[in-house]
């Protein structure tokens, strides 16, 4: 008789386990979700990067220099990624942004970086600077997108 009350609690135990951890995990994936679309909407990015030039909205022509700082976990090996994209999503131009100071700390480190491209037909674009996740962890990513003009 014990047996079958025993094998019931186990059952109940494991089905209680398995729903918290699934509950975990998309409560986890919402909020990685949040984050991602707060930087990129211009919330949270103040905390992580702050971007001196350009500002959204700006003119932008080539070549383009990109400057501002971010908090030392936003760089690998003192290096982040910038892309710039035509409003069809087209890359025109890929590179990097470099840290000007000593980027292993938690605090602000001012960054430069150029950007080379032809500019697109079409008058809007997207310049992207993307925290740089080595790892290849989506929950890692983030990035930060400024709506760009061109001439």
């Amino acid at each position: 008789m014990r047996s079958p009350v025993l094998f019931l609690s186990f059952a109940v135990l494991l089905a209680l386990t398995l729903v918290a951890g699934c509950a975990t995990e998309t409560s986890q994936s919402k909020r990685s979700g949040a984050d991602s679309r707060m930087e990129k909407e211009g919330g949270a990015e103040k905390d992580v990067i702050r971007v001196e030039t350009p500002q959204a909205g700006t003119v932008i022509r080539s070549p383009l220099t990109v400057r501002g700082e971010a908090k030392g976990p936003w760089y690998f090996e003192g290096d982040f990624p910038l892309l710039l994209r035509d409003n069809e999503g087209e890359i025109l131009a890929r590179g990097v942004a470099s840290a000007k100071g000593e980027w292993m700390t938690t605090d602000f480190v001012p960054f430069v970086g150029k950007l080379v491209f032809t500019a697109p037909e079409g008058m809007l674009g997207e310049l992207i600077l993307q925290k740089d996740n080595p790892s290849g962890r989506r929950e890692l990513d983030y990035s930060l997108t400024i709506p760009v003009r061109f001439r």
